[in-house]
């Protein structure tokens, strides 16, 4: 395991501490109103039903008549409701169970900035590396997320886990290596049976693995990833019936079908013009009818189609204010919040909404520059594999979601590695600028002095 100065170490908990209290606060002084609905609602669900009932469904059938039938589904991954479970057992204290999922996300976002903070001092300089971390700590997006029972939360964890986890990869000695890819995999697992889109991050990650590493990378990382979801895929294809429900990949590619998530055009359906188009509806029921659907979308307007996809949305997905809710940095709206009266909260909350694009398009740059041999070069190399994977992580969020919906609390998740990726690009510059003026120096000090 790479070895950090004690300082830094007590900057990272110390930024840990404030980031885990900044979240307590929210926690306490937040009120949403009814927070156990819409996706919150069918974890929810998933897991009474699984610990009450036995069968994992998000139906709500037995809340109304206990004699109800009730079908295995495959609708929501089970990483969030199997957490739920763990606290089903205060059914039906509802306040209770939501609290306690509250707090779990405290110290999920605590954890996670502990990662952050190591894996960004392994691969950065050491005031990088703290801009990164403190960013993580601040952001007004992960704390606000802290008081839903809804993903975004869990996956900044595993996300920041799994960057520290790139960190560990790089300092093993090579034939030590296999069980932090693997251990990589594993986390990779998690983090699909989360949010199912990380699945598809293996490759990826071997790509950012050091030279000469990536197809044993890819091979022990996909292990890992299949013994993670290998029980829940065989349960499917065992107990659920086809066509039971509606098609999750389905919904989400139409959601995000409708260019500026409206409907020909109109305000009004912003942003789930989907629910109100009556043929989208109909074809969510199986993925052949959605595709089929988003095809004749894209044949009637190609050029605004391929706009769309490839410039509009990601402006979405990147932008500070979520569409998917009542937007900014709340999904479900909020009564109370201190981020409406408390001066360190919005304060916070400003400066962190100015610096959005610059941090998105410093991470842009920072997926550039670690790449190239000359700009690499100056940055350790025993952070390679850390820089790399956390660049391709936006890199990934950007393009797997093209066909997808893009609301940007989906990319909530990997803001910490957006932002060693913009720490990336500043490293760089201030180390070639010292490179330069060094050089400069040199060549100066070389001259006659008549010259210099």
């Amino acid at each position: 395991m790479p070895r950090l100065p004690l300082w830094m170490w007590a900057t990272i908990l110390l930024l840990a501490i404030v980031g885990g209290v900044l979240r307590g606060v929210a926690v306490e002084q937040t009120e949403i109103d009814h927070p156990i609905r819409a996706d919150a609602a069918e974890y929810y669900l998933s897991a009474y039903n699984l610990t009450k009932n036995g069968v994992y469904t998000m139906s709500p059938a037995r809340l109304r008549d206990q004699n109800a039938e009730l079908k295995p589904d495959g609708f929501r991954w089970p990483g969030l409701p199997l957490l739920i479970a763990a606290l089903m057992w205060q059914w039906p204290d509802h306040a209770l169970i939501l609290r306690e999922m509250q707090w779990f996300n405290v110290a999920a976002g605590f954890a996670a900035i502990v990662f952050v903070g190591f894996a960004s001092a392994t691969a950065l300089p050491a005031w990088a590396a703290v801009a990164a971390t403190a960013l993580t700590t601040f952001s007004p997006h992960l704390i606000s997320f802290t008081v839903y029972m809804l993903t975004e939360t869990p996956t900044t964890l595993l996300v920041a886990l799994m960057l520290a986890l790139c960190a560990v990869a790089q300092s093993c000695a090579p034939r030590r290596r296999w069980l932090a890819f693997l251990a990589l995999g594993v986390t990779l697992g998690a983090l699909a049976l989360v949010r199912p889109l990380f699945a598809a991050f293996a490759p990826f990650l071997a790509i950012a693995a050091p030279a000469g590493e990536r197809l044993r990378c890819l091979g022990l990382a996909a292990l890992g990833l299949a013994a993670m979801l290998a029980p829940w895929l065989i349960r499917n294809a065992l107990f659920v019936e086809s066509g039971s429900g509606p098609s999750d990949l389905g919904m989400t590619m139409l959601y995000g079908a409708y260019p500026d998530y409206m409907l020909n055009g109109d305000p009004a359906t912003f942003p789930y013009a989907a629910m109100q188009d009556p043929a989208a509806v109909a074809a969510m029921s199986s993925l052949s009818d959605s595709l089929a659907l988003i095809g004749k979308r894209i044949a009637a307007d190609p050029f605004g189609s391929a706009y769309w996809y490839f410039v509009g949305k990601p402006q979405y997905l990147w932008q500070f204010s979520n569409i998917d809710g009542v937007g900014d940095v709340f999904i479900y709206p909020a009564v109370r919040t201190p981020f409406q009266d408390d001066g360190v909260f919005v304060a916070t909350h400003d400066l962190a909404q100015a610096l959005q694009w610059p941090i998105v398009i410093l991470a842009a740059l920072g997926a550039l520059l670690a790449w190239l041999p000359r700009t690499a070069a100056l940055l350790p190399d025993r952070g390679r594999f850390v820089l790399r994977a956390a660049i391709l992580l936006p890199v990934f969020m950007t393009v797997a979601t093209i066909p997808l919906n893009a609301p940007g609390r989906f990319a909530v998740p990997v803001y910490p590695a957006l932002f060693i990726a913009a720490a990336t690009t500043l490293a760089v510059a201030v180390r070639a600028y010292g490179s330069l003026r060094k050089r400069h120096q040199s060549c100066a000090a070389d001259l006659p002095p008549n010259e210099a």
